[in-house]
């Protein structure tokens, strides 16, 4: 835990920190995190090749490669559908593997550091902080870790390649589509920091009722035999009905900024979207976008 509380760096990479020590582990996980989303936005690029054989026919692109038979053209379009959802089915699977095993090893690493923390705090520091929270830090919080690295790690990756592939895609095909199609994403970025700076103050105010919670228990359930001694049942559970009522009300709040995050977010995306699907079809309409093309573009738009 030396690492975190000595270091003035951002939290996020003070925790990437214990990453470090499992090198070839993370680097091999990032590869199929990769492989992975890029054979995942594959099948759109085959829909559009397909849709363009079937429209243009003899004048198809894989009629460029010397495939003229349309039947052969859409055998080989199924074959190598089927070969890249094989592909990445297996690289999800290897993502999920080496991704998972790092988290337990980072958790562990994590814990123990936090309790070799604990241990080294003065006494004054320790009798200052509420045994629940604690607690909820070693066990709730670090445990919280594992979804990171299981989940969140592989999405960022995945969310970086599919900004550049299909952003290199979309200039390939149509450079003027693909501007007025990445207008938004200033306006989803400003609006994931907006809601970021609101949730993170709030989710830290239900993590320390959390906690609160955690410590009321304990107290309730170590002291119960002189609890039910001097018949204080009630007082308890007022007590624990309290901090409980407390922490649901918190937890309401960021419940309602979190709610309104994926439907805005959904609604700037649906911008990039009209625009591809108006001006490219008006673009196909005039015969300057071909149809398998603007087939491609409309579905990796979203």
């Amino acid at each position: 835990m030396n690492r975190i509380f000595k270091d003035n760096a951002a939290p996020f990479w003070q925790l990437l920190s214990y990453i470090r020590p499992f090198r070839k582990d993370y680097i091999a996980a990032t590869i199929y995190s990769v492989l992975n989303k890029m054979f995942d936005l594959m099948p759109e690029v085959l829909l559009g090749i397909a849709v363009n054989t079937v429209v243009e026919k003899e004048y198809s692109w894989l009629a460029t490669f010397g495939i003229y038979n349309l039947k052969v053209q859409l055998l080989l379009l199924g074959f190598t559908t089927f070969i890249v959802y094989g592909l990445e089915s297996l690289f999800e699977y290897l993502y999920s593997i080496k991704w998972g095993h790092l988290a337990q090893h980072i958790q562990h690493n994590f814990r123990v550091d936090a309790f070799k923390h604990v241990q080294q705090s003065t006494m004054e520091a320790f009798s200052s902080q509420k045994t629940g929270n604690v607690l909820a830090i070693l066990n709730e919080d670090i445990n919280q870790l594992e979804r990171f690295f299981k989940e969140d790690i592989d999405e960022i990756i995945e969310l970086v390649c599919t900004v550049l592939f299909v952003g290199g895609i979309f200039v390939f095909i149509s450079p003027q589509i693909a501007l007025f199609a990445m207008l938004p994403i200033p306006l989803i970025l400003q609006g994931a920091f907006f809601f970021h700076r609101k949730l993170g103050p709030l989710y830290l105010v239900v993590r320390e009722q959390a906690g609160m919670v955690s410590a009321q228990l304990a107290n309730s359930l170590l002291g119960w035999f002189t609890v039910k001694s001097l018949v204080g049942e009630a007082v308890e559970a007022n007590k624990v009905a309290q901090v409980s009522n407390a922490y649901r009300e918190v937890n309401l709040d960021a419940i309602w900024w979190e709610a309104l995050v994926g439907p805005v977010i959904r609604f700037i995306i649906l911008l990039g979207y009209l625009v591809t699907l108006v001006h490219g079809g008006f673009l196909a309409i005039e015969g300057r976008l071909d149809v398998g093309a603007y087939s491609t573009l409309i579905f990796m738009t979203q």
